[in-house]
């Protein structure tokens, strides 16, 4: 078998989190982002990224990964530990395919996480949400898709992800409204809805004329919004 880094990052990928996992776009994506960095980290040693071999990625090298991300990016210790989870579960598929690695994949995977402060994070509380969703002026399109999207955030309690992956055909309003929501583990959960969300996301498909096969919000471009993009875009 090949000792080249690529050969194994690229079966990781493949096989691994997209093939046996099934790991959905966002935590792909989530785990690239990680190599990326990784390589960029490890090209400033001058040496072409295609000649890298796996075992180059040494304890050592994890451990001035990490302080890269502390000092260099200023990354906090969450954003940390995401990126060493990442790294030890490549190397756990390393030890499994190729056993000759197993003394420094073991090594990586001894590397302790770092402490999180545990204080909960701020949140706003209900009278600023219901100030701030009634501020909006939901006269002109723009207004009324900014708050469609606020208020079925406020109300489902849902991911962002979940909100745009939303159709038309999820939303079910009546007696017992409530949408569709297709979430983690390729599974759909029922939400209700109070009624005042109700109202708005039934004027809002009105007032855009969205189809029961249509995204439930796009951008200008009628593509579905992404993480990344905003109403605006």
């Amino acid at each position: 078998m090949s000792d080249n880094l690529f050969f194994y990052i690229q079966r990781y990928f493949m096989s691994y989190l997209m093939k046996q996992h099934n790991y959905g776009p966002n935590t792909v994506s989530s785990y690239r982002d990680t190599f990326k960095l990784l390589l960029k980290f490890m090209s400033e040693s001058g040496k072409s990224i295609s000649k890298k071999t796996v075992d180059e990625i040494d304890c050592d090298v994890v451990l001035k990964f990490l302080s890269w991300l502390s000092n260099v990016r200023k990354n906090g210790v969450p954003t940390q530990n995401v990126r060493l989870a990442h790294i030890k579960s490549f190397f756990r598929y390393v030890m499994m395919i190729s056993p000759e690695y197993s003394g420094q994949c073991s090594e990586i995977l001894s590397i302790p996480f770092a402490k999180e402060d545990k204080r909960l994070p701020d949140c706003m509380s209900t009278d600023a949400i219901k100030q701030m969703l009634s501020s909006i002026d939901s006269s002109s399109n723009e207004g009324l898709r900014h708050l469609a999207i606020l208020s079925l955030m406020y109300d489902s309690a849902c991911r962002v992800q979940e909100i745009i992956s939303l159709d038309v055909k999820d939303f079910q309003p009546g007696q017992c409204c409530r949408i569709y929501v297709h979430g983690k583990g390729n599974k759909y959960r029922t939400i209700p809805l109070l009624g005042k969300t109700e109202k708005i996301i039934s004027k809002y498909i009105r007032q855009f004329g969205l189809m029961q096969e249509s995204p439930m919000f796009c951008n200008r471009n009628g593509d579905r919004l992404t993480r990344q993009g905003s109403p605006r875009t």
